[in-house]
């Protein structure tokens, strides 16, 4: 699979292409700032529901997935919150602008290089829809 790297991430970059389409077109809404100095592999796509959107990140995305059954699961947990670092002494509070956006603003969608471009139309036509409810 290494030797395919290359096409999988092209493709990643395609899905991502079409995630930021519709990202940067909602007031509020913020993809990642991607400079032409480095590469991304493009696992995930991360963008941000800012309080500028008028849009809670929690009713967002608890709409997608009871309604349109698109669950979004984020990842990287706030490193201060993580069991050996609550061993530690580490706690809530600890990372205030880390803990604030990842529990109100992040949001990442699925991407994957055996998702089809039809299906990434898919995730946005449900990500259209529950903006729309919200608005």
């Amino acid at each position: 699979q290494l030797s395919r790297l290359k096409e999988f991430i092209d493709h990643r970059k395609k899905i991502a292409s079409i995630y930021s389409d519709w990202v940067n077109s909602k007031k509020g809404f913020k993809s990642l700032d991607i400079t032409d100095q480095g590469d991304n592999s493009w696992h995930l796509y991360t963008f941000f529901i800012t309080s500028n959107s008028n849009i809670s990140r929690n009713s967002f995305v608890n709409l997608l997935k009871d309604k349109y059954h698109l669950e979004i699961i984020n990842r990287y947990w706030p490193i201060n919150l993580n069991s050996v670092m609550r061993h530690l002494g580490h706690g809530m509070g600890m990372a205030p602008n880390y803990e604030k956006t990842w529990f109100t603003e992040l949001v990442t969608l699925p991407i994957s290089q055996i998702m089809s471009l039809d299906e990434a139309a898919v995730v946005v036509d449900r990500l259209e829809s529950a903006f729309t409810d919200l608005k």
